[in-house]
């Protein structure tokens, strides 16, 4: 899983590509514990701003058809880091919580997991962050 960070805490910018062990290492006050405090804020939380997430897709198909049927791969097939968008984005609201301090803090970070590097989500992702001002 990859995750990409923008103006969170010390950090300007961070790609950090999560493996079977993930070492984030360098000298002190350089942004790592913001690092690993927001992915295990977003690993921790991310079942519940999904179960939020697919409440409402749910209800809106369900509202739209007149059976209790849902196209499980016409709704989720090739969405996952679409999904994580969403999840990253709503995410960002968590993290005064995660991190207990001030919301004006993290007022301006860009939080996105994926599953795949896209670049073109990428370019989306922060673009719309900038036009929320920096």
């Amino acid at each position: 899983m990859h995750f990409h960070f923008d103006r969170l805490g010390l950090l300007d910018e961070a790609d950090i590509v999560l493996a079977d062990l993930t070492l984030i290492c360098g000298e002190n006050n350089t942004g790592k514990t913001y690092a690993t405090y927001g992915i295990y804020g977003f690993l921790r939380s991310w079942r519940g701003l999904l179960r939020n997430e697919l409440e409402d897709e749910i209800e809106s198909v369900l509202k739209d058809s007149e059976k209790y049927q849902l196209d499980l791969q016409q709704m989720f097939g090739g969405k996952v880091d679409e999904y994580l968008s969403k999840l990253g984005q709503k995410y960002t609201r968590l993290l005064p919580r995660v991190f207990a301090t001030d919301p004006e803090v993290f007022q301006n970070v860009v939080c996105l997991p994926r599953s795949c590097r896209d670049e073109g989500l990428l370019a989306r992702i922060s673009h719309e962050a900038g036009r929320r001002g920096r």
